[in-house]
């Protein structure tokens, strides 16, 4: 048959044929080679398209805001659909302001590229930085701008919002009120893993083998990868400057100052207090009193003692006057020179200041130093290094940056050029190495499983982390995640089961103990017959974290007990123990009881304003979507 085919295939007949496929394929085939339209709209707005290549940098960026954590095939429908929303959202909001007439100026938009950490490299803005971040997303300088002018005219828009908001004292005295509130409970807890409270269930291979089959995606080894990676370091860069003398003697001839130690001396005083516009008999009487106090140290009284009883300066007095060491331009001028003129053990005249009259006694003399060059050469040294290595360190950070973009495939040029070993990491997840300073830190781990140097092979940007550094890395090798065998996971599935079977169980004991509880049956008696027991009674407001979440929110939302009755609810932890929760009462303070001072008033206000703030500025939202034509394409994401 195929011969005769093959003998047919020639002349009108055979060009009908040709014609008949080759218009299927120009007309819907060849797209399955050539790919997706990037063009064509995910939604509409109003008429204004959505294309797919915005939603796929969008979702791009809402992926790495995840820190490269897998969502998983159902979370990941949820990302999608939540990008799709957000860009509605910026299309509606970017026709009501167009509408409104507002705008952002380009000085605005200037502003916020220049501050954007994303586009600096030691600090300060790199035209490189900023070209690389358009390649990788991309963006064309103008196409970013735009976008950049339609994120501030939003966030413009919401921030009025919330400082239009107004929230009334009674607000927020309620909410003083609620925050202060506290509740008595106790509790029954039944443990799973008890098994005096639930007998431990058995579980089949058969039921461990279904649940493996059904969950295979749960036993996957994660994606796995070594890099090797560049770091420049200030503190490094320090180590190899060579210090020169001349330099040396300069810096320490401008910071002599900081070198030297002025002259302190320790004195102790006696006030007798008189204001400058006091009358002259106040000031007379004052002057007679410091006169008389005087006459008595000459005569061999005791200084510290007539301190204590005649001073007026409360602070020094109970210290028999003693007011430690002082340095200059601490003290009133008139009581600073009096004190730094007197010799060691004299008593002054008495010395009027702006407080009053004093009589003084230096107890004690530290003289001031200079430290010589040699004594301050350490210092002199480490400041010096430091310095020079700070410029190295944004010289050399520019021309590193440049190096890895320029050679995005190696790490040698770079480590060759500027000096710096190739270093190599262990195995790592996107976990990355708890306690490790370099390897959890969030911005590797971000950009060593990102597309770009992950997927495509490239070296990173310079990510600036602490030391100060800078840290460029590239994947050496990957090991994808893989399906691990059942015989791996057996065990460990088993021990899964036998716990939720447990949890199951222990739950169905509660359920049935809460339901005769809320029938009315005596508390001691239902728990004991169940060979339980209700804990202490104690007290727990919102902000006692010490009781598990699930728990404090569900006591916190059941009602209000009346006398000599309680309230019965129920709540599991977050380690699968279901606790029976008994609510005895409900102390809510009236704001008064717990006076604030005007800060903790402010902050609660604003909180509240911004609360009210978000829900109006949301509401908005809701309203220009309930009244716009959208139209999503979801088969298209």
């Amino acid at each position: 048959m195929l011969q005769g085919i093959r003998d047919r295939a020639h002349g009108w007949i055979a060009w009908i044929i040709i014609v008949l496929i080759v218009i299927p394929f120009a007309l819907w085939g060849i797209q399955k080679y050539l790919g997706v339209d990037p063009n064509v709209p995910v939604a509409k707005v109003n008429g204004d398209e959505i294309p797919l290549s915005e939603f796929q940098r969008a979702y791009q960026r809402t992926q790495a805001a995840l820190a490269g954590r897998d969502p998983g095939p159902a979370r990941d429908e949820i990302l999608k659909s939540a990008t799709v929303d957000s860009l509605i959202e910026e299309r509606l909001l970017g026709q009501f302001t167009e509408a409104e007439g507002l705008r952002i100026s380009d000085e605005q938009v200037a502003h916020a590229i220049d501050r954007n950490p994303a586009f600096k490299t030691a600090g300060a803005f790199s035209q490189t930085q900023y070209n690389r971040f358009l390649a990788r997303n991309g963006y064309s300088p103008g196409a970013f701008e735009e976008t950049l002018r339609r994120n501030l005219l939003q966030e413009q828009l919401s921030s009025g919002f919330v400082r239009a908001a107004i929230a009334t004292d009674r607000e927020v005295g309620r909410l003083r009120s609620l925050q202060a509130q506290r509740r008595t409970f106790s509790e029954v807890v039944i443990d799973p893993g008890d098994a005096a409270e639930v007998p431990a269930p058995e579980v089949s291979e058969a039921e461990i083998r279904q649940y493996f089959d059904s969950h295979r995606a749960e036993f996957v080894t994660k994606e796995r990868v070594k890099l090797a990676y560049l770091r420049m370091a200030r503190d490094d860069l320090a180590k190899g400057v060579e210090v020169d003398d001349d330099a040396l003697h300069n810096l320490y001839e401008n910071r002599i100052a900081s070198f030297r130690t002025p002259e302190q001396r320790r004195v102790r005083h006696i006030l007798v207090a008189v204001g400058k516009k006091d009358d002259p008999s106040a000031v007379a009487a004052a002057r007679a009193k410091i006169a008389g106090i005087r006459s008595k140290i000459l005569a061999g009284a005791d200084f510290g003692a007539l301190a204590k009883e005649t001073s007026d300066d409360p602070g020094s007095a109970k210290k028999s006057g003693d007011l430690g060491f002082i340095a200059h331009g601490l003290m009133d001028p008139a009581f600073e020179q009096a004190a730094f003129s007197l010799d060691k053990g004299v008593l002054s005249d008495p010395i009027r200041s702006a407080f009053g009259f004093h009589l003084i006694e230096v107890t004690d003399i530290r003289p001031g130093h200079t430290k010589t060059f040699e004594e301050a050469r350490p210092d002199l040294e480490q400041e010096y290094r430091r310095q020079q290595a700070e410029q190295r360190y944004y010289d050399q950070a520019e021309q590193l940056s440049n190096l890895v973009f320029e050679q995005p495939d190696n790490l040698d040029v770079a480590a060759e050029t500027l000096g710096l070993a190739i270093e190599t990491s262990p195995w790592l997840t996107k976990e990355g190495i708890a306690g490790d300073p370099l390897f959890s830190n969030q911005k590797v781990l971000s950009a060593s499983f990102s597309p770009d140097v992950e997927a495509e092979g490239n070296n990173s940007e310079p990510l600036e982390v602490d030391g100060p550094a800078l840290v460029v890395v590239r994947v050496a090798e990957k090991r994808p995640s893989a399906q691990q065998s059942f015989e791996e996971v057996k065990e460990a599935i088993g021990r899964r089961l036998e716990r939720k079977a447990a949890e199951r169980a222990a739950a169905e004991i509660g359920k049935r103990l809460l339901a005769r509880l809320r029938a009315g049956e005596a508390p001691d008696a239902v728990v004991k017959g169940a060979h339980l027991s209700w804990a202490k009674a104690k007290q727990v407001s919102r902000s006692d974290f010490s009781i598990p979440e699930p728990v404090r929110l569900a006591l916190f939302r059941m009602k209000k007990p009346g006398p000599e009755q309680s309230e019965y609810d129920a709540a599991v932890d977050g380690k699968g123990n279901f606790r029976i929760l008994r609510l005895l009462a409900v102390e809510s303070p009236p704001v008064e009881a717990h006076p604030a001072d005007r800060n903790t008033v402010k902050n609660a206000r604003r909180a509240l304003a911004r609360l009210e703030g978000q829900e109006d500025y949301r509401a908005m939202l809701a309203t220009l979507r309930n009244g716009a034509d959208v139209t999503v394409f979801s088969d298209r994401f």
